[in-house]
């Protein structure tokens, strides 16, 4: 999945020009370590201590696409193994609901086009 963040950069240059994506995300991992309590961190605050998100970094930033994984670490089977992804997929939806006013889901490469050029 490829939530989508709308890019309003205050940077000049090269960079107005290209779209900056965050893939590198550790926000799920950050629910995960909270038992996805999903009002444990709110992303509108300053996160900066606990995680590499934020909604003000990233628009200062100017990034305009933010990529959410979900996975599951790797010493878990079976049934655990699959209740952990299906949690982390969760908490992908999760995030996107709580903030959709910032962020669009997008699942398609020409998804992601069309949401950057709407902006």
């Amino acid at each position: 999945p490829i939530p989508c963040v709308p890019w309003q950069s205050q940077t000049s240059g090269q960079y107005q020009r290209r779209v900056h994506g965050d893939g590198h995300n550790d926000i799920s991992l950050r629910y995960r370590a909270n038992n996805y309590q999903m009002d444990s961190l709110d992303l509108n605050d300053d996160l900066s201590e606990v995680a590499h998100t934020d909604i003000s970094r990233l628009r200062e930033g100017g990034w305009g696409a933010l990529f959410l994984g979900a996975g599951s670490n790797c010493d878990r089977s079976d049934k655990d193994a699959v209740r952990a992804m299906l949690e982390a997929i969760d908490a992908v939806y999760y995030i996107m609901d709580a903030y959709s006013d910032t962020f669009e889901f997008v699942t398609t490469a020409d998804q992601l086009e069309d949401a950057l050029l709407a902006r």
